[in-house]
């Protein structure tokens, strides 16, 4: 089944979460060396940005850049090489730390005016000895931090094909979010599940820091990458 979201881009449902795994753990198994080697450097250029005190910003959005660049040429079958870590740097610098950007806003913005105020009313209302409104603030935090968690992983599910759809269809981030948005939505449930379990192998790779991530980091983008050929299909190719 196909569904229609802006002519003429298809599609597909049911999402086959089966057939996303299979493809990127063979495209993994093919390019095995070359992707440990890129998320080597990542790592490398993440943590030296974080020393020197740089906007992480800056570096995070070419480093997704590149690694979704090099995911979605492994899923053409096209050989990923070293190289491909530098293209979110050479290339369209400013495209992924645009969209890294609006994906952080989008995420934690809400959490942080929401937290402003409430944390903000109690302060006041602990100098003034308020004891009511301290614990209505207190109770307003724990809704806020559970509906916060929801409201993360639901847009978090509309977030998650941006980078691909930038990088293949050259859209502006509005443009790709929409896109995206419409993706996750044509079976939500399944398509959460795998975002969920994309956000625990995450975690996985970080829990296994000296070995599992650079394993787990580049299943990740190709388990996207091939979410993405599967719904969307590809316009073009990452240089």
């Amino acid at each position: 089944m196909f569904v229609f979201v802006t002519s003429p881009i298809l599609i597909q449902s049911p999402i086959p979460l089966d057939q996303w795994l299979k493809t990127g753990l063979n495209v993994l198994g093919k390019n095995l060396v070359p992707l440990i080697l890129i998320s080597l450097v990542m790592l490398v250029l993440t943590c030296v940005a974080s020393l020197l005190i740089l906007p992480l910003i800056f570096v995070i959005g070419p480093i997704y850049y590149s690694m979704y660049a090099a995911a979605i040429k492994g899923i053409q079958g096209r050989q990923i090489i070293f190289e491909d870590a530098w293209t979110g740097f050479r290339e369209r610098f400013w495209e992924g730390t645009k969209v890294i950007l609006f994906q952080g806003l989008v995420l934690f913005l809400p959490l942080l005016i929401g937290g402003f105020f409430i944390f903000g009313a109690i302060f006041i209302a602990k100098a003034q000895h308020n004891d009511i409104v301290i614990l209505l603030g207190g109770i307003f935090g724990v809704l806020l931090a559970l509906s916060w968690i929801v409201y993360f992983f639901y847009m978090g599910c509309c977030l998650f094909l941006m980078f691909p759809i930038v990088i293949d269809r050259r859209l502006e981030v509005m443009e790709a979010f929409h896109l995206s948005r419409r993706a996750a939505h044509v079976d939500f449930w399944r398509y959460f599940i795998f975002y969920f379990l994309s956000m625990v192998l995450s975690s996985l790779g970080s829990f296994l820091f000296s070995i599992g991530i650079f394993i787990t980091w580049p299943l990740i983008f190709l388990f996207t990458a091939a979410a993405y050929q599967s719904m969307l299909g590809f316009r073009g190719s990452p240089t």
